[in-house]
């Protein structure tokens, strides 16, 4: 149970930063909150369904050189 709560603070504390980031370099004309919301979220699903592809993809390969212990 530690574990995805560790995995979760991991990726919200550098998205945190990210964020608080950008709203600062848009301090003259700031965006909605909602907006930027979604721009995050624009490119956190793509990124995420990518991986899983991905990893998906690599796991056969990988599997059949190094057996499943890799």
């Amino acid at each position: 149970m530690l574990i995805p709560i560790v995995a979760i603070l991991g990726a919200l504390i550098p998205t945190t930063f990210y964020v608080l980031f950008v709203w600062w370099l848009d301090r003259y004309e700031k965006e909605p909150p909602w907006l930027l919301t979604l721009a995050f979220l624009w490119g956190a699903i793509p990124a995420a369904i990518f991986s899983v592809l991905m990893e998906l993809a690599l796991d056969i390969p990988i599997a059949a050189v190094g057996g499943e212990t890799l």
